[in-house]
């Protein structure tokens, strides 16, 4: 049987409450372990000595880490068989996270509106050298990086959760604010987040699962049922369910390790 680590920012809630409600779809694996750090552009983590570390500096006291077991934190890595790391990729808050990543500047080819939050110009091929600069610096993907270099079997990645689809009209969302041709820019920004996603992956030897059910394919967004309406940006327990089956799916095709 296999020893499996969630580890992820807040958006791995939804896959513990799923867990919770489901044990069995993971469960017949073995014994499951959840890390989550909330902050969309961690988890706030590294490795020391072998073992998870915080990095204190981007934990906020009103909503602590969580880990269940409790001893999770204390657990070396080589004990685990599988580490799924969730959900990486943060570059768009909605309307309830106004992100610094889509507001650097504007970006003519979505026709910018006249009284935009921005008026700096970026072209297009340096925006996507801005957006991979971004991504690189956030604690999560750093975290990936450390993980990595420490734990040498095998690593699944969760995609950052496309936004639901509900925020398109919603007036707070900065890029309805900023573009005419606002589904542009998002496909945009999605777009380029994914495919820096799908080489660092590469690059690095880790499995980046896709979004379930093909989510997003033609829009990038994710239906409203599967997200929570407070923010358009937490996915439901149902979401964390079908990621639940994709990480299940992966494990059964890489074969269980026997006893």
């Amino acid at each position: 049987m296999m020893n499996i680590l969630l580890v992820g920012n807040s958006q791995l809630a939804c896959l513990k409450k799923a867990y919770d409600v489901q044990p069995e779809i993971l469960g017949q694996f073995g014994d499951i372990s959840f890390y989550v750090t909330p902050g969309g552009t961690g988890p706030y983590l590294t490795v020391n000595n072998g073992l998870l570390e915080l990095i204190k500096e981007g934990i906020n006291p009103k909503f602590p880490p969580r880990a269940y077991p409790e001893n999770t934190p204390s657990i070396p890595l080589d004990n685990y068989d599988l580490i799924v790391v969730s959900a990486l990729g943060y570059i768009d808050g909605g309307f309830y996270y106004p992100s610094p990543a889509t507001r650097q500047g504007i970006i003519f080819d979505f026709c910018p509106k006249p009284n935009a939050i921005t008026s700096r110009y970026i072209s297009v091929p340096c925006y996507k050298k801005i957006i991979e600069g971004t991504l690189l610096s956030q604690p999560g993907i750093k975290f990936l990086m450390i993980l990595r270099k420490y734990f040498c079997k095998d690593i699944l990645v969760q995609p950052f959760p496309l936004p639901s689809k509900d925020i398109q009209n919603h007036p707070e969302w900065p890029l309805n604010s900023m573009y005419e041709d606002v589904l542009g820019a998002h496909k945009f920004f999605c777009q380029e987040r994914d495919l820096f996603m799908k080489n660092f992956c590469e690059k690095h030897n880790m499995t980046l699962l896709s979004y379930p059910l093909g989510i997003g394919r033609e829009d990038y967004f994710s239906p409203p049922d599967l997200m929570g309406a407070s923010d358009g940006l937490h996915p439901t327990e149902r979401y964390g369910e079908l990621v639940l089956r994709q990480i299940a799916n992966a494990v059964a095709l890489q074969g269980v390790p026997s006893e």
